[in-house]
């Protein structure tokens, strides 16, 4: 595994993984733990004591949860009634476990969510799966209109076998804008836990999260304001788990002088000084 300290290191790991910069030639998904598995959530949510191989018991927890949408009448949206697929995949917006499995287009947003903190400082990991239309099936519009079922999707003539080679890979474009802000993309079919090559998967340096997300916004504009425009996004970038970081004032005060906003600018001095009674530059420039 390569390892990342580095925005430029990461960049310079995706071209060696994809000389050509071929556009979409791998999905990505990144991970603020490099020990979490690429899986389903709904994977997780099988018992321990039952045997999490079996593609029965997974299928089942799925088909269940599309049952009891509909019964409580939440399988309806813009007008009209939602497929299976479309059903999951807004349970997924709102954290639901399921089948579907998050990718980006983007390597650098999965880098995003590689690099977010967690309540014990780990590394963070990026996976990359080849994109090959040998093994990783579109769904269409067409597909959705066969209205099929989320089962016909996996092999079930072996219930104790949970991997095929056949991978379907879904972007639903009309469901919400944070799909399209995230560049993001569904992965999901019969191996629910995908074992990307070594030379595939890089490791983020967790000492390093913080400088790699601040290079992310300083030189490509990606923050969780823009990868999560949606209310509920917003309410989530803002939770009592993500720490909050005050902005400079100092700065934002001198940036406020060169504009000649001089009354905002004694604010944010004012503000600077509060928080650092040291700053003897704060007391100059009010």
């Amino acid at each position: 595994m390569t390892e990342i300290t580095s925005l430029n290191d990461f960049i310079q790991w995706v071209e060696s993984i994809n000389p050509d910069l071929e556009p979409e030639k791998y999905l990505f998904r990144g991970l603020p733990n490099k020990d979490y598995a690429v899986e389903a959530s709904a994977w997780r949510r099988l018992p321990d004591k039952h045997d999490r191989s079996r593609l029965d018991e997974f299928l089942e927890v799925n088909e269940t949860l599309i049952k009891k949408a509909r019964a409580q009448g939440h399988d309806e949206r813009y007008g009209r009634k939602l497929k299976d697929l479309e059903i999951l995949a807004e349970l997924q917006h709102f954290r639901a476990a399921t089948c579907l499995i998050d990718f980006t287009y983007s390597a650098q947003i999965a880098l995003w969510f590689a690099c977010q903190p967690l309540p014990e400082e780990k590394p963070g990991k990026v996976v990359a799966v080849l994109n090959d239309p040998n093994t990783v099936e579109e769904i269409t519009q067409e597909t959705l209109d066969e209205n099929r079922d989320i089962d016909s999707f996996f092999n079930v003539e072996n219930p104790n076998k949970m991997w095929q080679p056949q991978l379907y890979r879904w972007q639903p474009y009309q469901l919400n804008n944070r799909i399209t802000s995230q560049h993001s993309v569904f992965l999901f079919g019969g191996a629910q836990i995908i074992h990307p090559d070594e030379e595939c998967v890089c490791v983020i340096v967790a000492k390093k999260k913080e400088e790699v997300l601040k290079s992310l916004e300083q030189f490509s504009h990606i923050t969780g304001d823009i990868l999560f425009p949606d209310f509920e996004g917003f309410a989530l970038e803002n939770s009592h788990d993500k720490p909050y970081h005050f902005p400079d004032y100092y700065k934002l005060g001198d940036q406020a002088v060169q504009k000649n906003q001089y009354e905002d600018a004694i604010s944010y001095y004012t503000i600077a000084i509060r928080m650092n009674p040291q700053n003897e530059n704060a007391y100059a420039m009010r």
